[in-house]
């Protein structure tokens, strides 16, 4: 069984290797083979959409030469990111997930990908950096960690994307129950197949986590770096999400 307790790294690795567009996206219908067009559609509307935000936002867009997408997966979002700029290198923490962002970008044709395991072997600066669903899943001090270093790859006037979770409406006994899984050793391995059967899922799953994050830590650590609007993003199901664009000055 994975994880003594609930371990990301570790999880992502797993998903990675048997599991990565449930991963990506956790909908059962992503496993399936057939699902693959619709998969990637979300991804070619979203990066419109994220598009279209932006440039209602600022009065000058600057090209967007050489991108940055962290936690890239197998390239949802990576894909159509690079179509639209000259280089895209994509983070990753999951060697699985990595090899399918390859496959799925050599199929794609595209000859402008690089993928590398951290943040530190992407070498900026970046005009676009961006990592969406991501966050969530990180210790929220290493998430905040990694923010400062995604500010530190943006190039002048570079744009950043990002989205986190601030909140979320878990009752005080689940929110305990969730604290006790992630911190107490022996307990997720316990409770979690039990957890998943529940709520329908394979007994076998990791347990993924969703944090939240403080609002003000993170704008504290982007604001010496840029200037930034703040964009509410529509509630998900337990979770109040914002998505952060932001400039560097």
């Amino acid at each position: 069984m994975l994880n003594l307790r609930a371990n990301p790294n570790a999880t992502w690795k797993w998903y990675g290797e048997n599991d990565p567009y449930y991963g990506v996206l956790a909908h059962p219908k992503f496993r399936m083979d057939e699902t693959r067009a619709e998969f990637f559609a979300t991804g070619e509307e979203y990066v419109a959409s994220l598009l279209r935000t932006i440039r209602q936002r600022f009065d000058a867009v600057p090209a967007f030469d050489r991108v940055l997408d962290f936690g890239c997966g197998v390239g949802r979002v990576l894909i159509p990111l690079a179509r639209i700029s000259s280089s895209v290198i994509g983070v990753d923490i999951s060697p699985g997930m990595l090899r399918e962002a390859q496959k799925n970008s050599t199929e794609a044709r595209l000859k402008n990908v690089t993928l590398v395991s951290s943040v530190a072997d992407a070498t900026g600066p970046f005009d676009f950096v961006h990592s969406s669903l991501v966050l969530q899943h990180m210790p929220v001090r290493h998430g905040l960690r990694t923010i400062l270093q995604l500010c530190q790859k943006l190039s002048a006037r570079g744009i950043m994307l990002i989205q986190f979770p601030l909140a979320h409406r878990k009752s005080f006994i689940r929110t305990v129950s969730y604290w006790l899984r992630c911190h107490i050793l022996g307990i997720n391995p316990l409770v979690n197949p039990l957890f998943n059967v529940l709520r329908g899922r394979p007994a076998r799953l990791p347990m993924m986590q969703m944090n939240v994050y403080p609002v003000n830590e993170v704008l504290t650590l982007v604001e010496p770096y840029c200037k930034f609007i703040l964009l509410e993003a529509p509630r998900e199901g337990e979770h109040l999400s914002v998505i952060l664009i932001a400039q560097r000055r």
